[in-house]
């Protein structure tokens, strides 16, 4: 590899690695800048890395099922908002897991309508 080509592909890296660094508060944004730097490390000839992505599977069925109260377990709140910024939008894994979201946000809502003191009618 010629010497231009590597400062090139360095510099490339670089800014990938800057680009993660300011996206980590942003899901999608971060899974980008990890598609540069797996882009950058393979042009340099190395292997690239894998996103962690976290799994939640176990909260969304908790939810859904009646385990958690959203309503009681308010850092139970906080984190199903962070799997619906995680997991939604058109980057959403798969049907099966826009399905399970969608149940555990019907579940969760009606959780806050029935602590609000109103009856949900099926």
């Amino acid at each position: 590899m010629d010497t231009l080509l590597l400062l090139e592909l360095t510099d490339n890296l670089t800014e990938a690695l800057a680009g993660l660094e300011k996206a980590k508060d942003d899901t999608l944004a971060t899974l980008d800048a990890i598609d540069a730097v797996n882009d950058a490390l393979i042009a340099l000839g190395g292997e690239g890395i894998a996103p962690i992505v976290k799994d939640y599977t176990k909260l969304l069925q908790s939810v859904i099922n009646g385990e958690v109260n959203i309503v009681e377990a308010k850092e139970k709140f906080a984190e199903l908002e962070q799997a619906v910024k995680d997991l939604g939008g058109e980057d959403m894994p798969d049907d099966d897991t826009k399905q399970l979201v969608i149940d555990a946000l019907q579940a969760a809502a009606r959780q806050v309508i029935e602590a609000n003191g109103y009856v949900v009618i099926d």
